[in-house]
């Protein structure tokens, strides 16, 4: 009688131990969050493209003879305001105001050109300092703007005139390397280093960039950026395969591969560029709308295709 009443009373805790144990075992892991490196993609790609935008202005600028002061025929609301000599250099102080010629991005804001008095732009192996102050650039499409604050060193390898590409030369090769400070409409922040070479090449009417990496810090190599994520985070970029872009699809990446690396996330991602709104490879002489965005964290992954911006 006494081992059917303990029987009778054992069982049911017997039986809730073993389905607190299976419900343990049955527990589904949290979802990897993604968003952090979501965002790092999508703004590391807009800064890119302003850098370019940046660049290839001030290439142009640095044209300019001390006598040409005021608007600019080639370039869209970019205004010289004054050019003066401090010692062997000169400085080509510049306010912009507005949209460029494409109509992709608006830009507002100082910039200085540092160049030896010495030497043209044209002249291979001719290097500018580029400085930029409170210069806010906004994305038309995605109507997303950075103020960026930071200097950029970049140095005209090849030498020529991009102006004259596909006229007195095939291709013009630059490298630079910099830093910005970034400020978000919310407040946030960011802070990008990049060290890259452009080559940029013509085609039917068409300017063709093509970027690579040429980093090299914290073990990691071919970077072609690094820095701060908005909440301190450190990221790397790795070029795997080299970034193109081309003028008639808006300077969009259309070809290339590269990883982004968040280390204390314990996240890699894998971006391949040239895809179309249905994730399928574009088709040849089309532009691209979309990315794919392949992550890794320990044992997890997954694939997404996110929108270019």
């Amino acid at each position: 009688m006494e081992k059917h009443l303990l029987s009778r009373y054992l069982l049911p805790f017997v039986i809730g131990v073993c389905l607190a144990g299976c419900d343990k075992n049955n527990e589904t892991e949290p979802e990897v969050d993604t968003s952090d490196a979501q965002q790092l993609i999508q703004e590391d790609n807009l800064f890119r493209a302003n850098v370019n935008e940046i660049t290839l202005e001030a290439a142009l600028l640095s044209l300019e003879s001390n006598s040409k002061l005021g608007n600019i025929d080639y370039l869209c609301n970019v205004n010289i305001d004054s050019i003066t000599l401090a010692g062997d250099s000169t400085l080509i102080y510049v306010t912009f105001k507005g949209e460029n010629c494409s109509g992709t991005r608006s830009r507002y804001g100082k910039m200085i050109i540092h160049r030896k008095t010495s030497t043209y732009w044209i002249q291979a192996g001719t290097s500018i300092i580029i400085e930029v102050k409170d210069y806010s650039i906004t994305n038309l499409t995605s109507n997303k703007t950075m103020v960026l604050n930071g200097k950029i060193i970049t140095q005209n390898v090849s030498g020529g005139n991009i102006v004259l590409l596909g006229l007195q030369q095939q291709s013009i090769i630059h490298r630079s390397q910099g830093y910005m400070h970034t400020l978000f409409p919310d407040g946030s922040t960011r802070l990008w280093h990049h060290a890259r070479q452009t080559i940029f090449t013509h085609s039917f009417n068409n300017l063709i960039i093509t970027e690579d990496g040429m980093g090299n810090i914290d073990g990691y190599e071919k970077l072609i950026c690094w820095g701060t994520l908005r909440n301190g985070q450190k990221f790397y970029n790795q070029i795997s395969e080299p970034v193109t872009r081309k003028r008639e699809c808006n300077f969009l990446p259309y070809a290339g591969i590269q990883k982004h690396i968040i280390p204390q996330n314990n996240m890699t991602v894998t971006t391949t560029f040239g895809f179309n709104s249905n994730n399928k490879p574009i088709n040849v002489g089309k532009c691209p709308s979309r990315l794919r965005f392949q992550w890794q964290k320990q044992n997890k992954s997954g694939i997404l295709f996110l929108p270019l911006e």
